[in-house]
């Protein structure tokens, strides 16, 4: 019996290896889509994916589904006449698009459909090896296992199918540069006359408002001996390392702790543009937001200075920083659901029970994240909302850099005259006794900087902190480099 029974084990194995060759290598339909020639395929993969494969642009990827096969769909050809006569037949261009849909479903179960044959046909193949030509009802029951084998396989895969994996999908060559090219062009035609207008202005305005950084550089000095810039949000754009450069070399820096979302799209190639950071002359600490997407964050850490931090403690200089990821981070979805979030806030709370030593300040993307210290840390640092501010929560002060990158290519979308600014923080901490003969790292004061590229206008807000109490701030607001108005304000 036990003979007998390794037997059939051993027989149904190899009907099943020889079904999932067959489809690795014979899981293939040419098919025609209107005015599109298409070829699709199923392989074996390490990773669940679709894949939209455009030669000799590149290739769309998105994590579909848990089964360990990608389906391809190949564009081959376009038939450029016929697709130039169907748009010129449809009232409403913009819906073409849509018109396919009811076919590609139909040419999936075609698709489908010719895989349960392969792997039918495969399993008759590996019945005639095992038990020869004469014994058909081996046959009959080789091609059923086959067939089993194959639908169980394509039956998971539509089970666990996850169309909105494309909100945040993978791309290689050259279309990398894709998404967010797509995205400014496509915000620049929508507001053409708009988008001149600013972006004159802004080329107008920007060694003006670097000047002005640099005449607010006396308000922002404090006896601080540590310094460190919080910045978030970039979001792509260029002009933010410029600004953060200047205020690193102008205010005399020690160290930058970024929030997260230094791209948009989370591509290798948006992460590339942050070797400009290279050079900004101190350490440069990241917190992936829920746009940075493990292939950016492994370009990061590719680049000379920048460290990106993994969830822990990190110390420099004295200054115990406790950080934590966007959950998105890991996963590459853009944005985090409410049950993901509450798990990274408790994971958080969790590690920091486990501390010896509480950390100076907790550094986070979404502040969400950092709830559960709420009234258990001196300072949070976040981002994520784009509303650079300083407030207090149970007795926490949280630091909200907003957007250092103004928005990046958001920002064509308003249309305001002051719009989002450019925008980041100023921490100043001084060593303290701890009352136990040591020396602890505590926060003095703040300075909350905001560029309004448009109008010119710069705004600068400090708030001094004594004795664990915040009790005096100072702004100054400054319009075309010369008028400038500054108040003193007592808080209790």
């Amino acid at each position: 019996m036990g003979r007998s029974f390794w037997q059939r084990l051993t027989q149904t194995a190899i009907v099943i290896l020889f079904s999932a060759l067959a489809l690795h290598f014979f899981g293939t339909m040419d098919t025609r889509l209107g005015p599109l020639d298409l070829r699709l395929q199923m392989r074996w993969s390490v990773r669940g994916e679709t894949r939209l494969v455009l030669p000799p642009l590149g290739q769309i990827k998105a994590d579909t589904h848990g089964v360990p096969v990608a389906f391809c769909v190949q564009l081959n050809r376009i038939d450029e006449n016929l697709l130039q006569s169907e748009l010129a037949d449809q009232e409403k261009p913009a819906e073409y698009l849509q018109t396919f849909l009811p076919q590609l479903r139909r040419i999936f179960i075609h698709f489908f459909l010719v895989l349960l044959l392969v792997g039918a046909w495969a399993g008759v193949m590996a019945g005639m090896i095992i038990w020869g030509w004469a014994n058909w009802k081996r046959w009959v029951r080789s091609l059923l296992l086959g067939a089993v084998f194959t639908g169980v396989v394509l039956g998971g895969v539509m089970i666990q199918y996850n169309q909105q994996a494309f909100d945040r999908p993978r791309y290689e060559g050259m279309l990398e540069a894709a998404p967010w090219l797509l995205d400014l062009v496509d915000k620049g035609l929508a507001q053409l006359d708009t988008l001149g207008r600013k972006l004159e202005v802004m080329a107008g305005n920007l060694n003006r408002l670097f000047t002005q950084v640099d005449q607010l550089d006396p308000l922002a000095r404090a006896d601080g001996t540590l310094k460190v810039v919080h910045v978030s949000d970039i979001h792509n754009n260029p002009a933010a390392y410029d600004f953060l450069r200047r205020v690193v070399k102008g205010f005399g820096a020690d160290l930058i702790i970024d929030t997260g979302d230094i791209t948009d799209y989370g591509t290798p190639l948006e992460a590339r543009m942050a070797e400009a950071l290279a050079g900004v002359g101190v350490p440069y600490f990241f917190v992936p937001g829920n746009h940075d997407a493990p292939e950016a964050i492994a370009r990061l850490k590719q680049i000379r200075g920048i460290r990106v931090l993994d969830n822990g403690v990190v110390t420099y200089k004295g200054l115990n920083i406790l950080a934590w990821r966007d959950p998105t981070a890991k996963t590459g979805k853009l944005t985090a659901t409410a049950q993901e979030l509450r798990q990274a806030a408790e994971e958080l709370t969790a590690e920091f029970a486990r501390l010896e030593k509480a950390p100076d300040l907790v550094a986070v993307h979404n502040v969400t994240v950092a709830r559960g210290l709420l009234g258990k840390v001196p300072l949070v640092l976040h981002g994520h909302d784009h509303r650079a501010r300083i407030y207090e929560r149970s007795g926490t002060r949280v630091v909200d850099a907003g957007t250092t990158g103004a928005a990046g290519v958001r920002a064509l979308e308003n249309v305001s005259q002051d719009g989002v600014p450019f925008s980041l923080a100023l921490l100043h901490f001084d060593p303290v006794e701890d009352g136990e003969g040591g020396r602890a790292i505590t926060l003095t004061a703040v300075d909350l900087i905001k560029v309004y590229s448009l109008n010119g206008r710069f705004v600068l807000e400090r708030k001094v902190v004594k004795g664990g109490e915040e009790n005096t701030a100072v702004s100054r607001d400054l319009v075309d480099g010369g008028s400038a108005a500054e108040s003193d304000r007592v808080h209790p």
